[in-house]
């Protein structure tokens, strides 16, 4: 090994020049704090860093105000009010409004916000910043990173017309060449990403014409594969070379211009000769050239060119990779779809290479399409890896182009044209019409082209076809019908000559084969009549049946939408295909119900004379009231009113009974519908005429009774088709709905409540460790009759354990109820002494029941597989909660008490893994349970409390609607283009479990990594401040004991409040508390997430969330969100809001009236960004209310 110098000997041992670590570090980072910070942002986008680049450039901004916000050192255009106090014009000056944008490269701030995702602040500066430009560029890189390509195509002519003109007047040079040539290059790539790929492959030879006639060159021959001819791209420049080829070459390959493809593969190969050359910078020019390579020598069967080019693809790629992937996961993405392509384009090249070898003769296109499709281990599986890489339609677009490429090399135009079909559904679905029009035009042709070839295919693909080619047309008609031309697409679908009415009046051999007939002549053909022959009649017969009837059901809701024909012809044509067609579809009983449900309410609007009539605004708060009195009122008397009730109580059943797709929009309005009409007293108290009686015999009297009696049969029959449900429902439907069954314990019909009860037994008895913590509070319950219910319910499951001989589940619930007791003691408890913190409570015993035999009470444990329920008919019932959660060993006898005004206690519970007997983790010299043991695998925590006046069976109806909103958000069994917007978004509500042990009892899961925002506020420094200011801490705005900040609160409140002057309130908010307590709470989050990614990930989930919680909050008029009411998790960001006792607008009823409608305070909107609420926290907000 080599020795190191003498003179590297004596620095390492210590010279006058060597200097101590902490010395040398403090001189590194004072050379660091002088280069400017707009340097850095510059030099970290540059990279790609765009995380770090965004935190310069905001730190940057805010260095410039610290003065004047923190120190108190006044300037021209920081805090001042303009003669008229205007408080608008004075918000625009604070530290929150547009001047924080001063001085800072708006343009590049507003690049950095597009490339992290952040649309909506992207927007937001465009719109307030001075800097804003009217140039095109910049609308240009707004649109592409909004994903607009057809704009984007627009303002890149545009821009191009302008460059035209201005080179003509000046001339130019050699900049504007460079800029045109990255203009042209802008529009090559809009039209790959639409599809255009012919109109990109012309652009790209146009362009060459130009630029080899600005450069002189001579074309040259190419050395690609065929070296015969001469290459159109010999005359490329190095710059147009790395710019246009790897985008004429991923359009060649897409096309199957293999010529072309060939062209552009040789040219690049003779102007990157050596391997330096290939190995240069622009890994995404080289993977474009060379997985354009791959393909190529796939179609040529020369698998060494494939392997060779593949391994410089990948390499490429992963020294890209190797740099977003420290960035984030989005911006890493497009890198791991490209490795995806590779992949499968490695196992084409391995399957031919296997056939090629083969002795057998196998038919290589059979197999390519078998190993497509299949979900063996040896299989593709391409469904099941296209699901896992992204919901979005254009998210694997790099992948679905792969596979289309793999198709038509293969030659397996079947599969093609599903692929294309698959492509234009997830577009159409997106809202992206234009490419869904494109890919389906691909489609049809790719099936059009088979025509001659029908009879020769296998009988299952000849299905399949037959089955894809009706569902090109279906799609088409869909796509008519999104963009507004319902008529064009039921006339796409023959629904004009269809004669319902004689349909209905054939029997149901007669009107599946008039069905059959009426699809032949739709699709059939010369060549169908020949293939026909060699396929099983009945599969074919089935199939049109079923094609006939989807059809129809489709047709039927847009003329529904239209208005286009009368109710008793759509009601028809729903119960033709519900009840005739296809009585085994879930889905057309589920429409055929809703339609059913909307007749009902237009009856009862008509009855009641309410058809056009809105409300006026002094009318909302009783307005709910009165809906409800005038849709008993008119059900009562209305026997076409109940009429609808039953049949849609009948469908949404039939529904629920064949599937749990819709489970969660059938089974709530199955319930609503049945607790609603059996509520309604059939002889309701009526007000005596004249202070006497009304004989019974009055021809009124005895309309009324003939009246009541006509509800009471309806009634009867309504219970009785819900006890027909009972047993068909699958129960982990019924357990979605639990909460809705437990409020009718007590109905006032006994007949429902008995049918209640039955479901809610069977629940217990199916889900019995879940169940019981819902239900468990009902036999504490101060109502006499919810508590007998809820001992009628446990006893009558443990009956059926009994008669099943299962023990365990027996004792289980007879366990509970003394888990319960015990909880109540605990939360009950007061210690003597006030100021303790802790005290021992005595451990939970029960004859021997361990308490790891319970689920612990957390949402994991009590939540249902998403997988399981609403996607297909269910799993069975041990597989429907997750398995991994850990148990309860047992609880620690040292339970805390939390210092808030309900004095709540936190308890701990020791956890074991699931399955796991605790008498395995205990050693023979156990000591007491009530502490930890080795073997333990964490601690659960929960807040067990008593209410003195609330109730908490609100705080758990809000977070069961919290869930159901959450699933809205994350758009399950919902297909439209907001739900994709709203997936972006990332929205959703932070939820926990709340379990009511009475009515005023509860134990709730324990939040970790929890603080309440006054706490963070008050933690919170601004470092840019001096240090001797008294702004630069939070510490003193936290403070409720200082009188003064008090005192000044109470004067805004009063000039509001007792005065009536709004603006005069906000002026003096403003002087009195918000310039002297500037905000902080940005700061937090900089010094909290040093990482700059996990930074922007906090505080943009901080953002969203709170928007989302803001409205949600305004619809179910949520008040008291004080700071200590409004959480936030300091590992994520998100918001958490805790405390639901103060809602649907009780706040307003406080003796100072809470009168915004949501939380949003300076520090709130200082956390969300330099725009505040202009941005993401407003696009949240829209997204959520949409």
């Amino acid at each position: 090994s080599a020795t190191p110098s003498s003179s590297s000997m004596s620095y390492l041992a210590g010279s006058d020049t060597d200097w101590p670590a902490e010395e040398s570090l403090a001189k590194i980072e004072d050379l660091l704090k002088t280069i400017p910070l707009s340097i850095c942002a510059r030099a970290a986008e540059a990279v790609g860093m765009h995380a770090r680049s965004l935190r310069y450039l905001e730190m940057e901004a805010r260095s410039h105000i610290a003065k004047s916000v923190y120190d108190g050192v006044q300037t021209e255009s920081h805090l001042y009010r303009n003669e008229e106090g205007d408080i608008n014009a004075m918000n625009k000056r604070t530290l929150l409004g547009s001047t924080i944008l001063q001085g800072i490269d708006t343009k590049l701030m507003r690049t950095v916000f597009g490339r992290l995702g952040d649309n909506d602040t992207m927007a937001s500066i465009s719109q307030d910043s001075v800097q804003f430009s009217r140039d095109p560029i910049d609308s240009i890189q707004e649109r592409e990173l909004r994903g607009d390509w057809e704009g984007s195509l627009q303002m890149y002519e545009q821009a191009l017309q302008l460059h035209q003109v201005k080179k003509t007047r000046d001339e130019g040079g050699a900049d504007a060449d460079i800029n045109a040539l990255s203009l042209k290059t802008g529009m090559v790539k809009c039209l790959l990403e639409l599809g255009q790929l012919e109109s990109a492959l012309n652009q790209t030879k146009g362009i060459i014409a130009q630029e080899s006639k600005s450069a002189g060159g001579q074309p040259a021959p190419t050395i690609g594969m065929k070296r015969d001819r001469i290459s159109t791209y010999n005359s490329l420049d190095e710059n147009a070379s790395k710019v246009l080829m790897p985008s004429a070459a991923e359009a060649a390959w897409r096309l199957g211009q293999w010529d072309t493809l060939d062209d552009i593969i040789g040219t690049w190969n003779t102007s990157s000769s050596s391997d330096a050359d290939r190995n240069a910078p622009d890994p995404d020019s080289r993977y474009g050239i060379f997985f354009g390579s791959a393909m190529l020598g796939l179609h040529h069967g020369m698998s060494d060119i494939v392997a060779k080019s593949l391994e410089i693809a990948r390499t490429a790629v992963l020294q890209s990779l190797s740099g977003a992937a420290h960035e984030s996961y989005s911006r890493a993405y497009p890198y791991l779809l490209r490795l995806q392509c590779i992949r499968e384009v490695e196992d084409a090249a391995e399957l031919m290479r296997t056939m090629s070898d083969s002795t057998f003769g196998a038919d290589l296109s059979m197999a390519f399409s078998d190993l497509a499709r299949s979900e063996a281990a040896q299989g593709w599986e391409w469904d099941g890896r296209l699901r896992i890489a992204d919901s979005g339609a254009l998210g694997s677009s790099a992948i679905m182009n792969t596979r289309l490429a793999l198709t038509r090399i293969f030659d397996d135009p079947v599969l093609e044209g599903a692929l294309w079909l698959k492509e234009g559904k997830r577009a159409r679905k997106s809202g992206l019409f234009h490419i869904a029009e494109n890919s389906l035009a691909h489609a049809d042709a790719a099936f059009d082209g088979l025509e001659e070839a029908r009879a020769s295919l296998h009988p299952s693909l000849m299905i399949a076809l037959h089955r894809n080619t009706n569902d090109v047309q279906m799609q088409f008609a869909k796509l008519k019908a999104a963009t507004g031309e319902s008529t064009a697409a039921l006339r796409l679908l023959a629904q004009e000559q269809i004669d319902v009415r004689e349909l209905l009046s054939k029997d149901d051999t007669s009107l599946k084969k008039a069905a059959n007939a009426i699809q032949e002549r739709r699709t059939r053909t010369k060549s169908d009549i020949k293939a026909h022959q060699d396929i099983a009649v009945e599969t074919r017969f089935e199939e049109n049946v079923k094609i006939f009837g989807r059809s129809l059901l489709t047709g039927t809701e847009w003329i529904c939408e239209s208005g286009l024909k009368s109710a008793s012809e759509i009601v028809n044509r729903y119960d033709l295909v519900s009840n005739r067609l296809l009585p085994d579809w879930e889905r057309g009983h589920f429409c055929f119900a809703k339609y059913l449900d909307s007749l009902l309410e237009s009856r009862i609007k008509a009855l009641s004379g309410q058809v056009g009539k809105g409300k006026d605004k002094d009318s909302t708060a009783s307005g709910s009231k009165d809906d409800d009195e005038t849709w008993a009122k008119m059900v009562r008397e209305d026997v076409g009113c109940q009429k609808y009730v039953l049949q849609a109580l009948e469908e949404y059943g039939r529904a629920l009974q064949l599937g749990t797709k819709h489970v969660f929009q059938a089974l709530p309005r199955l319930l609503s519908l049945w607790f609603e009409f059996n509520s309604i007293d059939p002889r309701p108290q009526r007000p005596d005429d004249g202070g006497g009686r009304r004989s019974s015999s009055s021809p009124a009297a005895i309309a009324q009774e003939r009246v009541a009696l006509q509800l009471e049969k309806a009634q009867e029959i309504a219970n009785e088709v819900i006890g027909r449900n009972v047993r068909a429902i699958p129960a982990i439907s019924f357990y979605t709905a639990l909460p809705q069954l437990i409020s009718r314990v007590g109905h006032r019909d006994k007949m429902t409540a008995e049918v209640v009860i039955i479901i809610l037994k069977r629940l217990l008895t199916r889900f019995p460790q879940q169940v019981m913590w819902s239900l468990g509070w009902l036999r504490n319950s101060a109502n006499s009759v919810r508590q007998r219910a809820g001992h009628e319910i446990f006893k009558g499951a443990q009956k059926n354990f009994r008669e099943k001989e299962d023990m365990d589940g027996q004792e289980l619930l007879e366990a509970s109820k003394s888990l319960f007791t015990y909880l109540i003691s605990v939360a009950k408890h007061q210690p003597k002494d006030q100021n303790k913190r802790y005290f021992k409570a005595n451990s939970f015993k029960y004859r021997g029941v361990e308490l790891s035999r319970f689920v612990p009470p957390v949402q994991a444990a009590l939540s249902v597989i998403p997988s399981t329920i609403g996607y297909g008919s269910g799993s069975s019932s041990r597989e429907n909660f997750p398995a991994f959660v850990p148990r309860m060993r047992s609880f620690s006898t040292t339970v805390g008490v939390m210092a808030s005004k309900a004095r709540p206690k936190k308890m701990t519970a020791f956890a074991i893994p699931a399955g796991q007997s605790p008498q395995l983790r205990r050693s023979a010299s156990s000591t007491s349970s009530g502490r930890g043991q080795p073997g333990d695998v964490g601690e659960m925590h929960f807040l067990v409390k008593q209410e003195a006046k609330g109730d908490l069976r609100k705080d758990a109806r809000v977070q069961d609607l919290n869930n159901v909103i959450n699933r809205l958000l994350s758009g399950h069994g919902v297909n439209s283009g907001s739900c994709g917007k709203r997936q972006r978004r990332r929205l959703h509500l932070r939820t926990f479990s709340v379990i009511c042990l009475s009515e005023d009892c509860g134990i709730l899961e324990w939040v970790p990594n929890t603080d309440s925002l006054r706490n963070l506020i008050m933690s919170s420094y601004n470092p840019q401040a001096a240090p001797h200011s008294m702004r630069r801490r939070g510490q003193r705005l936290g403070n409720f004991m200082d009188a003064n900040i008090r005192n000044n609160y109470e004067k805004c409140q009063d000039m509001y409040f007792k005065s009536g002057h709004l603006t005069r309130a906000a002026i003096m908010l403003e002087e009195l508390i918000m310039k002297p307590f500037p905000p902080l709470l940005y700061w937090w989050f900089l010094q909290k997430f040093l990482d700059p990614h996990a930074w922007f990930e906090a505080r943009m989930a901080f953002t969203l969330s709170a928007a989302t919680w803001s409205a949600v909050g305004h619809v179910i008029g949520l008040g008291d969100r004080h700071s200590e009411n409004i959480l936030v998790d300091t590992s994520s960001g998100d918001c958490v809001h805790v405390d639901f006792d103060c809602i649907f607008d009780k706040a307003l009823l406080l003796p100072r009236p809470e009168v915004v409608p949501f939380r949003l305070s300076p520090n709130m909107l200082d956390a969300f960004g330099p725009t505040g609420a202009e941005g993401a926290f407003t696009g949240g907000m829209i997204s959520a209310m949409g």
